[in-house]
Parts: C-alpha cells; sequence; structure tokens
C-alpha cells in the first residue's frame, strides 16, 4: 500500500482542497446541515460568503484554489465531527446524523443548543475539537 502521508497544509494537493470545498458545499445543503453562505464561510474561518462562493465556482470549474491552514484545519474537524456523527447513529438511520447537527441538544456542553449553533456561536478552533472530542467519547 503506497499511500502518501499529510503532515502539513503544504502537502495538501489542488484535488484535496477541490475536494474539501465540495465536500462542505454538498453538506452545507438545506436537506443535510442546513448552513446558509454566510453560516458556511463564518465555519470556515469567517471569509466573507462572497469568498466562499468563489472557492465553490472555481472547483466545480476545476481552477485552483487558495486557503489558509486555518480553514483546512476547520474543514478537516467538520469532516471529524461528521465522522463521529456517523458512527454514533444505527446504520438503518443515517438520517439521523443530519438531524442531531441541526437538533437542540441538551447536553452540558451543548446547553440546549443544536452542534450547529453551537458552532456558529462559539466559532473558535478550540470549540470544534471539543464537540468533536465529545462527540467521539459517546461512541
Amino acid at each position: 500500500m503506497n499511500e502518501s502521508v499529510i503532515n502539513s497544509v503544504s502537502d495538501l494537493t489542488q484535488d484535496h482542497l477541490t475536494t474539501s470545498v465540495q465536500w462542505i458545499s454538498k453538506m452545507s445543503s438545506q436537506e443535510r446541515w442546513n448552513l446558509t453562505t454566510e453560516e458556511t464561510a463564518a465555519l470556515l474561518g469567517g471569509i466573507e460568503g462572497k469568498t466562499y462562493k468563489a472557492m465553490q465556482q472555481r472547483a466545480e470549474s476545476g481552477l485552483p484554489i487558495t486557503m489558509t491552514p486555518d480553514t483546512v484545519e476547520r474543514l478537516s474537524l467538520l469532516l471529524g465531527i461528521w465522522k463521529a456523527l456517523q458512527l454514533l447513529v444505527p446504520v438503518e438511520r443515517p438520517d439521523l446524523a443530519f438531524e442531531w447537527f441541526n437538533k437542540p441538544n441538551n447536553s452540558p456542553l451543548l446547553q440546549g443548543k443544536s452542534i450547529k449553533d453551537y458552532l456558529l456561536e462559539n466559532n473558535t478552533l478550540e470549540s470544534f475539537y471539543t464537540v468533536r472530542d465529545y462527540l467521539n467519547s459517546n461512541r
């Protein structure tokens, strides 16, 4: 098995960046995480909605994309949150992973907020790590 190892942002290829933008665009849809353009941009590190839209257009067109290390890390953490949610739901109910992202949760961490609302209100890398670790600890 000859897989490349990614140790830093500089190891990412344009394919990695394009795929990550396509993934977050898909996850942001109304039937999944139900994020607006502005909310998605905020989760990606406070970039402007028009910057996020430009990234989407470049990804769709196969043009090079640039991202800050912060944005790359946030995308990685969102993917980790998504993976953790998928592992928590029964195989026959994958829809629950989308629902749980948007549904208020009374855990001490989320205090009645959904994961979506918690991340938007506490939009720091630390909060992304906290949510991911919280979900992983509940598996």
